[in-house]
């Protein structure tokens, strides 16, 4: 079989073989019930992006499923409901075999004969198998004797012996026939520090994969894929790069989380449900997306959304962006910054003044925006378009080319060539919100490729992953932008009596650093709340200090604070204390005192200190012109090589914003140890020539010894990275965090084939009052996997004193919840290797009590009594 997880399945049917036919049917229902969910999530996964979102519906529908019942009926949607006028042509093959109606030589029509056949045996009235049958009908079938066997009705051992054979040889003709597990690759993908990839082969050899492991330009989330043109992933499957197990949804929806199982162990987990509460179905038009066709605007044809919204000028970034987009260069130009900017909103006010100038024929405007930005707060919208047959597509309704009405017509082809020469006069076409389009590297190349003057091309986008002719950034409002706004909002809201205070406005402009959707939103708090409050800290404040100030006060600085300070404003961006510190004591650099270098600049008002309330590490940050003066400085400073060599590593850590130091440390120091892993896995370096920077970091922010041992551990050494997370865990005080350490210092211990860690490990955890009722089950149940399979090496004695801690952490988590069948037969073990035979029939009796069938009690008790 191609599947790991179905090998693994395998293993489970042929171990319940050996028990007795009751186990073994149930097992085949689990392995059916597998096989639905994988069908079902691996075509689903080739339903592509639509404004109308029918991949993210089915999901939506999936996560609430109640029955199997469910899941067929989905797969019935995706193979011939509208969903499959968006299954990827590619993948076309998966869509026919189950669609198409066979006949008797078939695998389909075999497997569907033999499932028929079980079902006859419970129900003789049930209809005979046509002639030709489509290979989808097993999965309504299989939800049937499910439903008539476990979810409604129990038979004897015969009866299910009668179906076992059958049963299995149905569900083993499609795991070993149906192309979407014999014919594709399937692969788990897990981005290492150092930006390449891990790839685990979930089927055998998925060669097509192999290249992640060398390239680190690709972006894929970590999760399970198959390879159709490209990695493709398969949502809502959890596993790990081990593939120690596999996950799916499994009902239990609420707001906060849904319940996943695993149908090889029976382990549950459970996810966030809160990317899945946004209701299915097409969602509204954004307030920015393009009117639907082309109207007469001053000496243009257009399509220009109409927002019923205060804008105020921008009358500097206007005049930029104005002049740009009237020159004869620039094919390209972006409006970058962050969301809720004004990018959008900006583009739309000069282009009506770009309506009324000779330089355009036509001005179209194409909206991939999601979400709309409103005072109440974000709303999701549908995205107009979303790939280049989106726009292509578009833009032929719009201008209705008289070439579309002849056979064959293609809108792409089409489009491209209006891109260099366009038909009806020289074009500009914008592209809104960039950053949500499928694949947003790949049509900017696309774009790229075909645009020529006179036309040109405007994007707006909150990100820059992609180098344009000419970008504009689009930065907060200067304070007569600011104080317009406010005077416009409050009119609107009916607040200006409430904010007319000097110091609540002064306050609001440095902290919003004037971005206008926040400025809003605090105004619409204000509206809501009846009066003014103290607004939080946002960004950090732009000091003005006269040149010289600085010049009187650089000259008293002694040589450690100047080379911090030089240092800073080389590269002006919020820095941690800690960077600054390892990088400075570093072995190339001379010894020095950096704290008291840093305290000197402080004192002298020549850097900011904040600190996160998250972790209470303190960031660095230096004026603005202060850092001019600073740059000026270092461009004449004998310190200069030096200086930009700590910079250089500096840059590790990552361009740091005064608004990100709410979230901490951590993710700075896991960008700093990525850089260094990827150096490492290049051969640039050697992970020895950091130890001491990196330990260094460890030391003062014991959390980094999680990142270290990470990197450790892609190193392929795993004592150390032990070492390190043990380093960890002997400061580590928040129980959450304790649990997630102990169980991946278990994994390691597994790795390094360390049983005895292993165990001592899972103790642990299972100690922690966090530790919940399913979790301290996956732990007993793996202790007791390895006291059976006698990877245990110590002696009887503290065999026993380990079984009593873990006894009594499970009877105190079981005792404040209810006991299971399966939870009086592990506990019986655990007993057993304790030495205590009396509560080992004790508990084996009360499990017999909850379920007098309970196979695995059956066992104990015929060893027991």
């Amino acid at each position: 079989m191609k599947l790991v997880l179905i090998n693994k399945m395998k293993e489970r049917l042929e171990s319940s073989k050996n028990d007795s036919d009751t186990a073994y049917f149930m097992d085949l229902m689990l392995a059916g019930e597998q096989l639905t969910k994988l069908v079902t999530l691996g075509i689903l996964a080739c339903i592509t992006d639509d404004s109308k979102r029918h991949r993210y519906s089915q999901e939506h529908r999936l996560l609430r499923a109640d029955g199997i019942g469910e899941w067929s009926s989905v797969i019935d949607e995706i193979l011939g409901g509208p969903s499959s006028h968006f299954f990827n042509p590619i993948a076309n093959h998966f869509q026919q075999e189950l669609n198409e109606r066979m006949g008797e030589n078939s695998w389909q029509h075999k497997s569907i004969k033999m499932l028929i056949h079980c079902i006859k045996v419970i129900d003789s009235s049930f209809e005979n198998i046509p002639l030709k049958v489509s290979g989808k009908t097993w999965f309504s079938h299989f939800a049937y004797l499910r439903n008539k066997t476990k979810g409604h009705g129990a038979y004897s051992a015969d009866i299910y012996s009668s179906i076992c054979e059958n049963l299995y040889k149905s569900i083993t003709l499609i795991h070993e026939n149906y192309s979407l597990f014999v014919d594709t690759d399937w692969a788990y993908l897990h981005r290492n520090l150092s930006g390449k990839y891990k790839v685990t082969d979930i089927s055998i050899n998925a060669t097509k994969f192999h290249y992640l492991r060398k390239d680190s330009s690709a972006t894929h989330e970590n999760g399970v894929y198959i390879y159709l043109n490209k990695p493709i992933k398969v949502e809502l499957i959890l596993t790990n790069s081990d593939l120690t197990d596999f996950y799916f949804p499994n009902g239990g929806f609420n707001c906060k989380r849904y319940e996943m199982l695993s149908y090889i162990t029976g382990n549950k987990d459970y996810q966030d449900a809160t990317t899945h509460l946004t209701p299915p179905g097409e969602l509204p038009s954004s307030e920015t997306e393009g009117v639907g066709k082309l109207d007469v605007i001053g000496n243009v044809f257009t399509n220009l959304p109409t927002i019923n919204q205060i804008y105020i000028k921008r009358e500097e970034l206007e005049d930029e962006l104005y002049k740009k987009l009237l020159d004869e260069r620039h094919p390209i130009i972006t409006l970058t910054g962050r969301g809720g900017i004004g990018k959008t909103s900006l583009a739309i006010s000069v282009l009506k003044n770009t309506c009324e100038s000779l330089r355009y024929s036509t001005i179209l405007w194409f909206s991939a925006r999601d979400i709309d930005l409103l005072i109440e707060g974000a709303k999701p919208v549908k995205a107009h378009i979303l790939s280049n047959d989106d726009i292509a597509k578009e833009y032929c309704k719009l201008i209705e080319p008289k070439e579309s009405l002849s056979k064959g017509f293609k809108p792409k082809a089409f489009f491209e060539k209006e891109l260099e020469n366009n038909s009806i006069g020289p074009t500009l076409f914008i592209f809104d919100n960039f950053e949500t389009v499928k694949e947003p590297i790949d049509l900017f190349n696309w774009l790229d490729t075909f645009i020529r003057n006179p036309n040109k091309i405007l994007i707006t986008s909150r990100f820059r992953d992609f180098k344009a002719d000419y970008p504009i950034e689009v930065g907060g409002m200067n304070e007569k932008e600011f104080n317009q706004l406010v005077e416009a909002t409050s009119n609107s809201l009916g607040i200006s009596h409430l904010v007319n205070d000097k110091n609540y406005l002064e306050e609001l402009y440095n902290e919003s650093d004037g971005h206008p959707y926040v400025i809003k939103v605090l105004l619409g708090d204000v509206a809501k709340e009846g009066k003014i409050s103290r607004v939080k800290r946002i960004v950090a404040s732009k000091d003005e200090i006269l040149t010289a100030l600085f010049e009187r006060t650089y000259n008293g600085l002694t040589p450690v604070a100047k080379r911090i300070f030089l240092t800073l404003s080389n590269w002006r961006s919020t820095i941690p204390e800690i960077a600054i510190e390892a990088i400075l004591i570093r072995e190339s650099n001379e010894l020095m005192d950096v704290g008291k270098g840093i305290e000197e600049l402080y004192r002298s008002s020549l850097v900011l200190i904040e600190v996160s309330e998250k972790d209470g590490m303190r960031f660095l940050s230096v004026p603005y012109s202060a850092s001019v003066f600073g740059k000026k400085k270092l461009s004449v400073s004998p310190m200069k090589t030096a200086i930009q060599a700590d910079t250089k590593l500096l840059h590790t850590f990552g361009v740091g914003l005064h608004t990100e130091i709410h979230l901490g440390i951590e993710p700075r120091i896991i960008k700093f140890f990525r850089d260094i892993a990827k150096r490492v896995s290049l051969k640039l370096d050697s992970i020895d020539s950091y130890i001491p920077v990196l330990e260094f970091i460890c030391r003062k922010y014991p959390y980094a010894w999680l990142t270290l041992s990470s990197l450790y551990e892609e190193e392929g050494r795993i004592d150390i990275a032990i070492e390190s997370l043990q380093r960890h865990l002997e400061t580590c005080t928040n129980e959450v965090e304790a649990y997630n350490s102990w169980e991946k210092l278990a994994d390691l211990f597994y790795k390094a084939h360390d049983a005895d860690g292993e165990m001592h490990a899972l103790i642990e955890m299972s100690e922690l009052t966090v530790t919940s009722l399913d979790k301290i089950r996956a732990i007993v149940y793996k202790i007791n996997s390895l006291f059976k399979n006698k990877k245990f090496q110590t002696d009887n004695a503290e065999k026993q004193i380990l079984s009593q801690r873990l006894i009594t952490s499970y009877k105190h988590i079981l005792d404040n919840n209810s006991y299971e069948s399966d939870d009086c037969s592990q506990l019986a073990w655990l007993y057993l290797n304790a030495g205590d035979r009396k509560n080992a029939k004790r508990i084996t009796t009360k499990g017999l009590e909850i379920d007098p069938y309970h196979i695995h009690c059956l066992k104990l008790k015929s060893s027991l009594f």
